[in-house]
């Protein structure tokens, strides 16, 4: 005599083939909620630390252009002044160089549209090093970098 046992069929029924599918179908409703959330995410992000950077660059800026304009102050004030004058012009072009590359690295940054695996870390880090305005070295700051190849 054999026994049947209905809540351990191996083949469901189509009643409960229809729950699985509604199932499945939620599931994979939520797996696309979820990675809509996750992109917002990023991109909210994103849009933070431009902000962070765009405060940090009008800094670094600023910190450029004050000497460009106080030697150039200076050079018009005393026009016959040629030592003067090929100062203010070098420290004017020095500070645009600086200006341009901090100009470069936002443009790069805003520019990359996914965030993509770093293969190259300690590239990176020297092109993020050379956007800084400033030397770190000028206050007394010693960088190293020791990333494992």
């Amino acid at each position: 005599m054999t026994t049947n046992y209905p809540d351990t069929e191996l083949m469901p029924d189509a009643d409960q083939l229809g729950g699985i599918e509604q199932l499945l179908e939620h599931f994979e409703q939520i797996e696309r909620q979820f990675q809509s959330v996750r992109e917002s995410l990023t991109r909210s992000h994103r849009l933070t630390t431009l902000g962070t950077l765009s405060s940090i660059v009008a800094h670094e800026l600023n910190n450029i252009f004050t000497p460009i304009m106080s030697y150039a102050e200076l050079a018009m004030h005393k026009p016959d002044d040629a030592k003067l004058t090929r100062k203010a012009l070098e420290k004017a072009f020095a500070g645009c160089q600086r200006a341009s590359k901090i100009s470069q690295c936002i443009l790069e940054f805003s520019h990359s549209s996914d965030l993509t695996r770093i293969s190259n870390l300690p590239q990176m880090i020297q092109d993020t090093l050379s956007c800084l305005a400033r030397d770190p070295a000028k206050d007394g700051i010693e960088l190293v970098v020791d990333v494992p190849d």
